[in-house]
């Protein structure tokens, strides 16, 4: 077999040990990876025939067009894997980091936590990336990472990447003949916003209503429906209310305080509906024309209804002895008609307040024959200096959309509007009630004006008289309520001690009474005057927040001062409250008691060491001591063994080979064991070794001998599957052999496979292994090896030959020459062939 120099290998194979740690170098010669022994020594890996696996990286796309702040991903591909990816080590930069910034990546091959880190520069400008322990796929393309990009400003910027180090799952290291970066083009958002849709609209249209309607009971057509197309002409839904409203003070307008029925309807976006307002009664309205319509928030649609006088229709135009007198009383022209009269009056008909006082007045119609169903009357201060009106109260229950109250600005008038009221059928009936302030002392008339008086069926009275009232207002000669006394915590009745020894606990108290009027919390504090200046004020030892009453008191009590911290002498102190405080002082005395000594900090210390003055080079040896903590204190330290490796008479940190956690309490001994300590590392000689706390240790001195070889005995042997009828002479196969392998007659099989080519142009690369190794009959001890294979269909005719050599001793690269020829197979092959090959692997008893 034989190598050629590998400019950069990862070393897998520590990684792989460790499992924790990525370690990414250099290494030398042959790419052979380093590992570290049991015992601090090097231990080579059998060197490999040389074997280079190349492939190229790159990202991919080669390049993405986005629009600024948005986001592309650029996908790490390792162009030919043969093996998998295992580790990488890469850096991907951005060129330009005012255009563009890497804002995540993803690693692929579900790499573990603990061997893979990730790090993005802070404005993004470059991230790298280190993983081991990936799990991708064995050949082929492979993507080991995705990078996301964010496109920051407009411009182009090249994404660059460097590749560091890049291995196989099996701890091969790949020469990457070419990193290929790629580039980013950010450019303005142009893209026109949507636009922003039309609020909902409601439109009314196409009204329904009769034109007339009779006034009086539902039975003559009083009772009416509307209805009107409602269309919601926006974008959006919307719920709005749809109101009939009926110009009842005929000013010519809709007012809000005119709706006499409504509906809450929701449509959506371009949706009709007829809205319907059905059983309108026109019974209380007058006899006229009347302006109606339905109406939205944002539209209405109008109308005229003529409201017209009931017929009695009672076919007695003759005289049929009933005197016309058809009983319905009203002035339906029939002759018949009886005339309603009533006074209305303010009452009571006088009052008197002081100033900043109110009175009420009820608005009464002194004989009411048949109810008040409707009224119109303005009650007003002749002198609005002296009183005004403050509020009014409609009785008789009308409805919100056929009432109105208003009042003057200045108070000196309210007038009301009301109809389909319910009140009581007859005698005298309050149909409102008028609160009047006194503003000033003096006296005014409260004046009543009645424009209008019906019955609940319509029907009108006749006002003969509308009768006031008046108001005197008097000065407030009352003592006005003292303000009331804020609080204020005073102190009493100290009681604490005279005299107390250092570290004496103390209790102190004292009565706290609220002197004032108001319920308060304050922050009660004991004070001791301890920098000595006369006065504890701001020397606050212990506080209690206290909420009292007025008139209240309560003891506060201070538990358990400790006085160890003051030295002896009089110290003022006292109880304090915002606004008083009480004092005495105290005698703190000298304590005469020895103070106990401080504990000794825990202190490790090593004797009694026992281990073997020799050892044979592989041998396991065990090493014990006793480890003494001499302190007062119980403690946890590192007990190390510890061996000079490097031979510098010192048992450095890191010559450590096994420790312990070992946890001791004062005066306690533990005898610490370390057992099966690895030698096979060591050369033969002498060493210093130990047991080490971070206090003490002891030192001892052990021989390494060299262990015994029987490499006479020993058959070391390789397999080689390669091109040809029979193998090179001497068997330097490099570049053609496919597959090789190591064993020999103590271990069995060591390498298998050692190497594996078939990555590159002139390495069979149409010729498949199956499983991609060798299948020996016995790994331990094995006695024959086959190669099983298929040939691509579109493969060239060829020999292939499966042979084993005998090695003078483990392989070594100067010794090529000197492998012999155990033993060859052979035969020709054509595309689409499948083959398999068997030799006989040499034992100790052969003849050579």
């Amino acid at each position: 077999m034989s190598v050629r120099n590998i400019t950069t290998t990862l070393e897998l194979k520590s990684i792989m040990a460790i499992a924790t740690v990525v370690l990414v170098t250099t290494a030398g010669v042959g790419g052979a990876a380093l590992g570290v022994g049991p015992l601090g020594g090097q231990e080579t890996a059998v060197a490999q025939q040389e074997n280079p696996l190349e492939t190229g990286v790159s990202l991919d796309p080669s390049s993405a067009t986005v629009t600024s702040g948005e986001t592309t991903t650029y996908d790490v591909v390792v162009d030919t894997a043969d093996g998998g990816v295992g580790a990488y080590d890469f850096t991907v930069s951005i060129g330009d980091s005012s255009i563009a910034s890497i804002s995540d990546v993803a690693v692929n091959g579900n790499p573990s936590e603990q061997t893979t880190d990730v790090s993005i520069a802070e404005d993004g400008s470059s991230a790298d990336v280190t993983a081991a322990l990936a799990n991708t796929s064995d050949s082929g393309t492979v993507t080991i990472a995705t990078v996301t990009v964010a496109g920051d400003a407009t411009g182009t910027s090249d994404v660059s990447l460097a590749v560091e180090a890049l291995g196989t799952e099996a701890g091969e290291s790949y020469t990457v003949t070419e990193a290929t970066g790629a580039s980013i083009t950010v450019e303005a958002d142009d893209t026109e916003p949507e636009p922003e849709p039309e609020p909902a609209s409601f439109q009314v249209s196409n009204l329904d209503a009769p034109d007339t309607a009779t006034q009086g009971d539902a039975v003559d057509g009083s009772i009416f429906d509307v209805s009107a197309d409602v269309t919601n002409d926006g974008d959006e839904e919307g719920t709005q209310t749809v109101a009939f409203r009926l110009d009842l003070d005929g000013d010519g307008t809709l007012g809000e305080n005119e709706t006499l029925a409504s509906q809450n309807v929701t449509l959506g976006a371009d949706e009709t509906q007829t809205v319907t307002f059905e059983d309108i009664d026109a019974s209380g309205l007058d006899v006229g024309n009347y302006t109606h319509g339905v109406v939205t928030d944002d539209d209405s649609a109008t109308a005229t209804i003529a409201i017209e006088a009931a017929d009695d229709d009672d076919g007695d135009d003759g005289d049929d002895g009933d005197d016309g007198d058809d009983g319905d009383d009203g002035d339906d022209g029939d002759g018949d008609e009886t005339v309603r009269e009533t006074a209305v009056s303010l009452q009571p008909s006088d009052s008197t307040v002081t100033v900043g006082e109110s009175t009420t007045y009820d608005v009464v119609v002194e004989t009411a024959d048949g109810g008040v169903g409707a009224y119109e009357f303005t009650v007003t201060l002749d002198d609005p200096s002296v009183a005004s009106a403050t509020d009014l109260e409609l009785d008789g229950n009308p409805s919100e959309e056929t009432s109105n109250v208003t009042f003057a600005d200045d108070g000196s008038s309210v007038s009301a509007v009301a109809a389909l009221a319910n009140t009581s059928d007859t005698g005298s009936v309050t149909i409102a009630t008028v609160t009047v302030a006194g503003d000033a002392t003096g006296t005014s008339d409260v004046s009543l004006a009645v424009e209008a008086l019906g019955t609940e069926a319509g029907e009108s009275y006749t006002v003969t008289e509308a009768t006031g009232a008046s108001i005197t207002v008097e000065a407030d000669d009352t003592e006005p309520e003292p303000e009331p006394e804020p609080a204020d915590f005073q102190v009493s009745n100290l009681d604490a001690p005279d005299s107390a020894t250092q570290g004496d606990a103390i209790d102190v108290s004292a009565d706290v009474t609220n002197d004032g009027d108001e319920e308060a919390t304050q922050s009660v504090e004991f004070r001791l005057d301890v920098d000595g200046d006369g006065t504890p004020d701001d020397e606050a030892l212990a506080s209690q927040e206290v909420t009292l009453d007025g008139d209240e008191t309560q003891t506060v009590t201070f538990s358990d001062i400790d006085t160890s911290g003051l030295e002896p002498g009089d110290y003022a102190h006292g109880v304090f409250t915002d606004d008083d405080s009480a004092t005495a002082t105290i005698t703190i005395e000298d304590d005469d008691a020895e103070p106990e000594p401080e504990p000794e900090p825990a202190t490790f210390r090593v004797s009694n060491l026992d281990a073997p003055d020799t050892a044979t080079q592989g041998d396991a040896i065990d090493v014990s001591a006793d480890v003494t903590n001499d302190g007062d204190e119980e403690a946890t330290q590192t007990v190390e063994f510890r061996l000079d490796g490097d031979g510098d008479g010192t048992l450095a940190g890191d010559e450590a080979l096994a420790s312990q956690e070992v946890t001791l309490d004062g005066d306690e001994t533990q005898t610490v064991t370390f057992e099966g300590l690895d030698t096979s590392g060591l050369e033969p000689g002498d060493y210093t070794h130990g047991v080490v706390t971070d206090d003490d240790s002891a030192t001892a001195t052990i021989t390494i001998g060299e262990e015994e070889r029987d490499d006479e005995e020993t058959v070391y042997w390789q397999v080689d599957f390669g091109e040809g009828e029979s193998p090179p002479m001497p068997p330097r196969y490099y570049p053609n052999d496919l597959m090789s392998a190591l064993g020999n007659s103590d271990d069995g099989v060591t390498q298998n496979p050692s190497p594996r080519r078939q990555g590159t142009d002139g390495q069979l690369g149409d010729v498949t292994i199956v499983d991609r190794k060798f299948k020996f009959d016995d790994e331990g001890k094995p006695t024959e090896v086959t190669v099983e294979f298929e040939i691509d269909e579109d493969g060239e005719a060829r020999d292939l030959h499966l042979a084993v050599f005998v090695l003078p001793g483990p392989f070594e690269m100067d010794e090529i020459d000197q492998q012999e020829l155990f033993e060859v197979t052979s035969a020709t092959y054509e595309g689409g062939d499948t083959g398999e090959l068997t030799v006989s692997i040499p034992q100790e008893d052969d003849d050579e």
